[in-house]
């Protein structure tokens, strides 16, 4: 039994799939985690993942293809991989114009709930933001100016200097009142974003508002981006610049905590 998959059209395919292969520019994609337990195979919000794929096909005039058909292909596929030793599976779905791909391999965090990430501020703005699009050469780009920084995730901002999102991820900061803000406006709607929005006022004030890096920096007491993967990450420095403490803010914990006790749905 094979510990990953891939499949095109709904086939699998011999081999793995060819690293560029989710980037080939017009196209669309999801990722998201799907995890094995009790009642089955399951995935936070994949409705959600599923309506915003469509949206940004339609806005590519890429047909989608039937939503149950995709699900039962989902299920099927996850059903055949080697869960041994594994807990999730990282699902990619992409759909470029002809051709739509499905991909499953094991996954495992690579950054740290706990300890928190560094990022790294790069100008840049991302090419109709609103759609995860395959066309991801800002964000390869970005994101790697980063890792050479020594962060894990770039902060995007655009040509007026206003904080955008990051280049795989939406960004978050508690300012020193304890209003928690996000940017809004020419960024990735995130499932992620979507879910912490609902579950933040139940904690602290909630604000979507564009700030410069500069005011964030002078104003931010905690931070973190959200991703369908890692969930919550908490942000200890921008720019080498520490974020409060230099660790994991209060606000941030009790979100995680929240978070991760989220029903995931079955797929």
């Amino acid at each position: 039994m094979p510990t990953s998959l891939f499949l095109i059209n709904g086939e699998p395919q011999n081999g793995p799939l060819p690293q560029w292969y989710s980037h080939l520019g017009f196209g669309v994609f999801e990722t998201f985690l799907i995890r094995r337990n009790e009642v089955g195979l399951v995935v936070n919000a994949l409705s959600q993942h599923l309506e915003r794929l469509r949206k940004g096909a339609d806005t590519l005039a890429i047909k989608m293809p039937d939503t149950t058909r995709i699900r039962e292909i989902i299920r099927s596929a996850a059903e055949g991989v080697d869960w041994s030793n594994q807990s999730a599976l990282r699902a990619r779905l992409i759909l470029l114009r002809n051709d739509w791909i499905l991909t499953l391999e094991g996954w495992a965090p690579s950054l740290s709930q706990d300890q928190g990430i560094a990022v790294t501020a790069v100008r840049a703005e991302r090419p109709l933001p609103e759609i995860k699009s395959c066309s991801a050469m800002v964000s390869v780009l970005a994101h790697d100016r980063a890792m050479k920084q020594g962060s894990s995730e770039a902060l995007l901002s655009d040509k007026d200097g206003f904080v955008r999102e990051g280049a795989w991820s939406n960004f978050f900061w508690v300012d020193r009142e304890g209003t928690l803000i996000t940017p809004t406006g020419s960024i990735l709607l995130g499932i992620t974003r979507f879910r912490v929005l609902q579950i933040a006022p139940e904690i602290c004030k909630v604000s979507e508002e564009n700030f410069h890096l500069w005011q964030i920096i002078m104003q931010i007491s905690e931070g973190f981006i959200t991703q369908a993967t890692h969930g919550i990450v908490p942000v200890v420095s921008i720019d080498g610049v520490p974020v409060g403490d230099g660790k994991p803010g209060p606000i941030t914990r009790k979100l995680i905590e929240r978070y991760t006790g989220l029903s995931g749905e079955i797929v």
